[in-house]
């Protein structure tokens, strides 16, 4: 609606981590009413950057059989979210980032770029997993009293968290799994720090999937 009272007849998107690419596929189908209806754009651009070389062609494959290419333009990068972004100062609306930080050893930097490539008064929509709140704590007393609860909730490290490696320009970058795992307040203060305000939030469900309720806390 922001975009159509500026009469902005095109939409730029970037996706970072993207997979395949579903979360953007997704927010195109809400925009669209699972494309029964046309898109409220004349023309989508879409950046894609990923690490994982098997994603990105399955990620083709998905995009090419869901999207009219005279509607969406799509075009995947093949870049490690650590180096700086091969995209342009201030080209997109709205930029998704979606499961994806928590598995960074420097979340604020990947924030830079975000807020670099974003124009202004665009959107930058996260999601990410959050270390426990008060009643997930209590619900793991159980695990607790067993004497099991380091083995199965111990805050994961570098050293114990590489999942994998992927290859990108003859550079090998490892693959952690969730090493930077916070509570909202700082992932606040993060994207505060950037330069970014928060508009509103609200559980991964209800951001990244469409449905479930606000958080209470």
């Amino acid at each position: 609606a922001l975009l159509r009272k500026k009469n902005e007849s095109s939409l730029s998107m970037v996706d970072v981590g993207a997979s395949m690419g579903f979360d953007s596929l997704y927010m195109l189908r809400r925009a669209t009413n699972s494309f029964r209806v046309g898109l409220p754009f004349s023309h989508i651009k879409i950046a894609f950057l990923e690490g994982d070389i098997d994603l990105i062609e399955r990620g083709k494959v998905i995009w090419n059989q869901n999207v009219s290419p005279q509607k969406v333009e799509f075009k995947y990068h093949h870049h490690p979210l650590v180096e700086k972004f091969p995209l342009e100062n201030a080209q997109a609306n709205v930029v998704l980032c979606s499961e994806v930080v928590e598995h960074l050893v420097d979340p604020v930097a990947v924030f830079k770029e975000i807020y670099r490539v974003l124009k202004p008064g665009g959107f930058f929509i996260l999601t990410t997993d959050n270390s426990p709140n008060i009643l997930q704590r209590l619900r793991r007393i159980p695990v607790w009293m067993t004497g099991k609860y380091r083995t199965k909730y111990a805050r994961p490290g570098l050293e114990e968290e590489t999942t994998g490696f992927t290859v990108v320009g003859g550079r090998r970058y490892p693959i952690y799994g969730h090493i930077n795992l916070n509570p909202t307040r700082t992932w606040e203060a993060m994207v505060r720090e950037v330069g970014f305000e928060i508009e509103d939030y609200g559980t991964y469900e209800s951001l990244r999937r469409g449905g479930g309720s606000r958080s209470p806390l």
